[in-house]
């Protein structure tokens, strides 16, 4: 069966269809081909500026070695969030041209670093012996993504080169002096469900690229996470088993992270590393249920902007309003949260509706109104200053049919307060951007 995008395909992806839809899988499986491409440009560019670098790192090797392992393995491994961050890691080494001001430093470590990746496809697909040599990370731990494990260094010990054997899915470790060195063996903390809750891998860290305070998980705060990961997750299966099963093709990984705030709850996706989730905790499991879905729908956008840009005109600058926040936000940004908040309108809608015992329905109902008054006046202007392709005319036209069908009753004077908060908080960006405001 033969699958499409076109403008009537595309009004699937405004609401959830499920991960027997062909077209869900069709769009996250041209996600991680993107990232095999982008992995074989990274080394076809290595090996025309710096091919001593891919020699004396063993990279090519390492390179070719992949294409020995199953293909189901290569796709778990290699689509892994920890790999694609892995890549854009490396992406960003040789476009600052790490290779020629420091090539025996960081990108040389890095390149070796792979070799990690290649430990857990041995893993994955049995091989009866393989032998890597790798580096602890910053807290003396080795994660193997994909095979839901890691090694953790008996004193903690950061960045020392150990030696790796597999023996029939046993290790044998030995430090660089040819010391037997007994690292512990730990599983990575999943939900039921299969998603992990993953603090230990060091790739997650992108590199200090992103202000966040990243929380190391404890056994107790892991308990605390997985009760109210799975109480959310329990919210999202009984409103609704399509979305559910949409999100894990497309989340694999949640990290924790801090906030600055107790009361301020932060989370945030990376185009860059699809399956990636990283989230504060807070024990409004309303407030979590919105995130997971909320993030989960910018990496269904991400993987649709794969395949066609939605977007063909219109500036690029970060100059336009936003009803969600304060500073001026680019086309793309509110195409995103477009995108993102017409999915959890639709979400807290059927979820009223739903026979789901919770305390905070009045509160809810005020989120359904409040997110449909903001999405009316966030695609009234991205109609007015954007250009689309037929693909997005087609998918902005599903999304505005969609959220008509959405409405939310509660008292008139709520009405008037929360309509009032949104006129203030126009009327207060257009008064510090007036400069913008005069543009157009």
């Amino acid at each position: 069966m033969a699958i499409k995008l076109d403008t009537d395909t595309v009004k699937k992806l405004v609401s959830p269809t499920g991960s027997s839809d062909p077209l869900i899988n069709a769009i996250f499986l041209t996600e991680y081909h993107r990232t095999l491409l982008r992995f074989t440009n990274f080394y076809q560019q290595l090996q025309s500026e710096f091919p001593s670098l891919n020699h004396d790192t063993n990279f090519s090797q390492y390179f070719e070695l992949v294409k020995s392992f199953s293909k189901a393995t290569q796709k778990k491994v290699l689509g892994h969030p920890s790999f694609s961050a892995w890549l854009d890691t490396a992406w960003r080494l040789i476009n600052q041209k790490d290779h020629f001001l420091f090539p025996g430093i960081h990108i040389k470590v890095h390149l070796e670093s792979f070799q990690k990746f290649l430990l857990a496809m041995a893993l994955c697909d049995e091989i009866e012996s393989f032998s890597c040599c790798i580096y602890t990370d910053h807290s003396g731990t080795v994660t193997i993504p994909g095979a839901g494990i890691y090694l953790q260094h008996p004193h903690n010990i950061a960045l020392e080169k150990i030696h790796i054997v597999t023996n029939n899915g046993h290790f044998e470790i030995h430090t660089d002096g040819d010391q037997i060195l007994d690292m512990l063996e730990k599983e990575i903390p999943h939900l039921k469900n299969g998603i992990e809750l993953n603090s230990f891998d060091s790739n997650f860290k992108l590199a200090g690229r992103y202000n966040l305070n990243f929380e190391e998980l404890t056994p107790t705060s892991i308990a605390k996470w997985l009760l109210s990961l799975e109480e959310a997750w329990f919210w999202i299966d009984s409103c609704s088993n399509f979305l559910a099963s949409e999100m894990l093709i497309g989340i694999q990984s949640l990290s924790p992270i801090y906030s600055h705030a107790t009361d301020v709850h932060k989370s945030q996706t990376f185009r860059e590393i699809p399956g990636l989730l990283v989230l504060s905790w807070m024990s409004d499991t309303s407030v979590i249920v919105e995130s997971l879905v909320h993030e989960y729908h910018h990496h269904k956008l991400n993987a649709l902007l794969n395949l066609d840009p939605i977007i063909i005109g219109g500036s690029t600058e970060e100059i336009h309003y936003s009803p969600w926040r304060d500073d001026p936000r680019p086309l793309t940004g509110i195409l995103q949260a477009i995108y993102v908040f017409q999915a959890v309108l639709e979400f807290w809608y059927n979820f009223l509706n739903k026979d789901i015992p919770v305390l905070k329905k009045k509160h809810l109902k005020k989120i359904v109104y409040a997110t449909k008054k903001q999405l009316k006046t966030a695609i009234k202007i991205l109609k007015n200053d954007a250009e689309f392709s037929e693909i997005g005319q087609a998918l902005i036209q599903a999304i505005e049919e969609n959220i008509n069908k959405f409405d939310s009753e509660i008292p008139k004077k709520e009405q008037y307060s929360i309509n009032s908060k949104l006129k203030e908080h126009r009327k207060k960006w257009e008064s510090e951007n007036s400069h913008l405001v005069s543009q157009k």
